[in-house]
């Protein structure tokens, strides 16, 4: 089966299980299985094991990292605003430098980086922050996914 066949199938089969959704764990209407799934394709060749292992630890740190700076900077003030740019800027540099100059670990630093952001572009509440399980779900089904379709 080639790349594109594969990738194909895991984005698919991940906007499959978001439309559907799965009582209170997986919302319906939900592309984040997808979206996380796509983030998660590449050609890797090693073990699956361990690369779904990186892949897990990149997006569970960088979601929850980025749901816990969100709730220090997360308000509707402009103070506020101008602390979650400054965070936002400084998390993605931090991130992406470490991606490019580690050999090891640049693949989970790349996904703290697009996960953390993301996490912390949510729209600004002055409500009291609950975090969120739904993203660590959807990471999990598109582990899944990505392992189902590579085997």
């Amino acid at each position: 089966i080639t790349y594109v066949v594969k990738f194909t199938a895991t984005i698919l089969i991940g906007m499959a299980i978001g439309f559907e959704g799965y009582g209170f764990v997986i919302c319906s209407y939900n592309a984040g299985i997808a979206i996380t799934a796509s983030l998660l394709l590449n050609k890797y060749s090693g073990s699956f094991g361990a690369n779904n292992m990186q892949r897990l630890h990149g997006v569970v740190l960088g979601n929850s990292a980025g749901q816990l700076l969100y709730a220090f900077v997360g308000y509707c003030n402009w103070p506020a605003y101008i602390l979650t740019s400054v965070v936002i800027y400084v998390w993605a540099a931090f991130t992406l430098f470490w991606s490019v100059y580690s050999v090891e670990h640049g693949f989970v630093m790349f996904l703290l980086c697009a996960f953390g952001v993301t996490s912390l572009m949510a729209g600004c509440s002055n409500d009291s922050f609950h975090p969120s399980m739904a993203s660590i779900f959807n990471t999990v089904m598109a582990i899944v996914v990505n392992l189902f379709v590579d085997t």
